[in-house]
């Protein structure tokens, strides 16, 4: 008997030493795994990475947003929220 669990939609890593593990071994297991938004906050650079539509076959995402301070996230989970990446950063 298989069971039917959910896949989680957003995973998120924040780095300031780890971003090549984060972007990716970390990412491309993600991706095989079917998560469907994954995120990697540069805290040196102050960037959000924002990775959307899986390839679980080619472990890896077909979109890619890299956001800044200014910009804001949508699209978290089935609503449509915005937040400001300012906001996810630590000052």
């Amino acid at each position: 008997m298989r069971l039917n669990r959910p896949t989680p939609s957003t995973a998120s890593a924040s780095s300031s030493s780890s971003l090549a593990l984060d972007l990716g071994a970390k990412l491309s297991n993600y991706a095989r795994a079917g998560i469907h938004r994954y995120w990697v906050v540069d805290l040196r650079h102050r960037i959000l990475h924002d990775h959307r539509d899986p390839d679980r076959f080619g472990r890896r995402y077909r979109q890619v947003h890299s956001l800044t301070t200014g910009e804001v996230v949508f699209e978290l989970g089935d609503a449509r929220i915005g937040v400001p990446v300012a906001a996810i950063l630590p000052d």
